[in-house]
């Protein structure tokens, strides 16, 4: 049987990243962040992007304004705080990309099966929002460096714990659509399978009773564990690691090639590690070893020997 994975932590996840969401600029100008960063307090959408089909990189300077997918439920990644900003560690990385392209971020919350549709009807110009580096993926999007390594676990209850899919074979395990957690349950037909839209009916479907457990990224799934009482988290590497991109509109060579750039250049601030110590070692825990998941220049330190 496999492992329960926890924090180590007392406080809230939610009280700690509330925190943080308020004065991450504070943080960045007294030299708390890498050197050279610079944020901007992005909102919720309000404009959809110029035309579907994506805007040219002179268009989005224009415009002085960054249309950005992201998810909104799913912490440690991309959620809204109790202040009612976006928080998470790809919301750090869309502001940045944001401010370097002289914008201010626009986000557009998605759920994760329609990540790609936000960028294919022009709701979006970009999608930070742990896309994942698949040959699925990269026909429908040109992707950048990546700037992530994540995997899976399962939630269940405490009492009732399963540790990998092996033990939840005759079981129904929830996942939501459009993520790999779909495609490896679709791989496991042992598996029952019940599917939903977003994070948070995940989170209440797992609660209500309707699946024996809940497949999800391990980010996601031990932050949502530790807030509620009575379930588990099992250890990560179901499915395998995978590595996550930035979604751009195919055919949108100038915009990438920018945002490579940038993401290069924060790989030599070491602005992943910073962004790795604000948003996930709160919910991993200290003992966690972040080469596992944090990608510096599209390296993952793990495999850099860093």
């Amino acid at each position: 049987m496999g492992k329960q994975l926890g924090r180590g932590a007392d406080i809230s996840r939610r009280s700690f990243v509330g925190g943080v969401g308020l004065s991450v600029a504070a943080l960045a100008l007294a030299g708390c962040a890498p050197r050279g960063t610079r944020w901007e307090t992005g909102q919720a959408a309000t404009t959809p992007a110029a035309s579907a089909g994506g805007r040219t990189l002179e268009e989005i300077r224009a415009s002085k304004r960054l249309d950005i997918a992201v998810l909104s439920d799913a912490a440690p990644l991309g959620y809204i705080n109790s202040f009612g900003n976006y928080v998470g560690y790809d919301i750090y990385l869309a502001g940045r990309l944001a401010t370097e392209l002289g914008a201010v971020a626009n986000y557009v919350a998605c759920d994760p099966a329609d990540r790609l549709g936000a960028l294919a009807d022009g709701r979006a110009d970009i999608v930070v929002a742990a896309l994942p580096v698949t040959d699925e993926v990269a026909a429908a999007a040109d992707l950048s460096m990546p700037y992530l390594r994540t995997t899976h676990c399962l939630v269940s209850r405490k009492d009732a714990f399963l540790g990998d899919l092996a033990e939840a074979a005759g079981r129904t395990v929830i996942a939501c659509e459009g993520t790999e957690a779909a495609s490896v349950l679709a791989g496991t037909p042992e598996v029952g399978q019940r599917l939903v839209s977003s994070y948070s009916d995940a989170g209440r479907a797992l609660e209500a009773g309707e699946g024996d457990a809940l497949l999800a990224d391990f980010l996601f799934a031990t932050d949502w564990a530790s807030e509620h009482a009575g379930f588990a988290a099992s250890e990560p590497g179901i499915g395998g690691w995978r590595l996550c991109a930035v979604g751009v509109p195919k055919g949108s060579a100038e915009l990438l090639e920018r945002i490579n750039e940038t993401m290069g250049a924060l790989g030599g601030t070491s602005f992943f590690t910073w962004d790795y110590k604000q948003n996930l070692r709160p919910v991993l825990g200290e003992g966690f070893d972040l080469r596992q998941v944090v990608v510096e220049g599209g390296k993952v330190l793990a495999d850099a020997g860093a």
